[in-house]
């Protein structure tokens, strides 16, 4: 290891814009001059050059490399959060100092003792413990879970998202986000597009103006959530719940949202071509001037949803249950539509 380590403070710099930890944080751990020579000797001089004038990489991971591995970026995250390079502990302390154990508010097992009497304490994880599991498989996938040369979520916006459930503006692109508690989280005028959000909590979400093109929303809990000026075309909502969810204005070519509970939901001006709606629960919902053509919406539930002005040309409507229901032109339905 070397002594003369002139690129320490801009390494510092870029770490903390990696990691989401302050530079402070970083030199706390004891492990920064460290870490610099084990970049240092893993990437060589121009290599390091390389990284610190590019800085954090763009959507897809601008430093990838072309034996289409992890990026160096990410070999550095992966460094501050585990103590590994290239899968090898560098150092016995690093272990102890890995940015994983703050981040999931623990200490590193078998390393330090909890404390006299904590066992009768409510633990401390918690409040990350709360937002399910999801935390934890949040932070793994961020350090761990390489992207491919494909385009991917931004480490530092996932992170972002996993500290204060807010990420607005983001780059989440085909993040692996089944199953988490994302419960009231905004992140309005995101690129979600392919992500997997299969299973997860999204009540009260706000999801204004953002894209999710081809996103995976199976089984998703969306009750409440804004998702209205958004682009859902492609993306499978099949069977998620979206009771009281605002849709108004959002595009959904193509979507599949077969078995879906949209009740009450707002799908004013909402773009519906060729979307499946089998089965699905539109009772009571706001379908005006939607446009619903070539939509498939045999055997749903529309009783009472208000249908005034909105587009169903080559719509079925087999079996659909329509008591009640405002018609296009203003007319009121008064039973099932005929089985095909």
């Amino acid at each position: 290891m070397t002594h003369h380590q002139p690129h320490l403070a801009p390494f510092l710099v870029l770490s903390a814009r990696l990691t989401g930890f302050s530079i402070v944080d970083l030199e706390g751990t004891g492990m920064a001059e460290v870490y610099h020579d084990v970049v240092l000797e893993g990437l060589g001089h121009d290599g390091l050059d390389a990284l610190l004038a590019a800085g954090p990489p763009g959507p897809g991971g601008a430093d990838q490399g072309p034996t289409q591995g992890p990026t160096a970026s990410q070999r550095l995250i992966r460094l501050w959060y585990t103590g590994l390079w290239d899968d090898a502990l560098v150092d016995p302390q690093a272990y102890r100092e890995g940015l994983l154990w703050r981040a999931i508010e623990t200490n590193p097992p078998g390393s330090r003792p909890p404390g006299y009497g904590t066992w009768a304490l409510e633990p401390s994880l918690r409040a990350t413990l709360a937002r399910g599991v999801a935390s934890l498989v949040l932070v793994l996938s961020l350090v761990l879970g390489w992207s491919g040369p494909a385009a991917a979520a931004s480490d530092a916006d996932l992170l972002r998202l996993q500290q204060a459930n807010n990420c607005s503006g983001c780059d989440l692109t085909a993040a692996a986000l089944a199953r988490s508690d994302l419960y009231g989280v905004a992140i309005s005028s995101s690129d979600l597009t392919g992500a997997d959000l299969s299973g997860s909590l999204l009540n009260d979400a706000r999801l204004v103006r953002s894209t999710l093109v081809d996103a995976n929303l199976e089984n998703a809990l969306l009750i409440g959530a804004d998702l209205s000026g958004s682009q859902l075309s492609g993306a499978d909502l099949s069977n998620s719940h979206l009771t009281n969810a605002i849709l108004r204005g959002a595009v959904l070519r193509g979507a599949e949202l077969e078995g879906a509970d949209l009740s009450s939901a707002d799908l004013r001006q909402a773009q519906l071509v060729g979307a499946h709606l089998a089965g699905a629960n539109l009772a009571g919902s706001r379908l005006q001037n939607a446009d619903l053509s070539n939509a498939d919406l045999s055997n749903a539930d529309l009783r009472h949803a208000d249908l005034r002005k909105a587009v169903l040309d080559g719509a079925r409507l087999c079996g659909a249950d329509l008591q009640e229901a405002l018609m296009p032109d203003g007319r009121r339905a008064d039973g099932l539509s005929p089985a095909c």
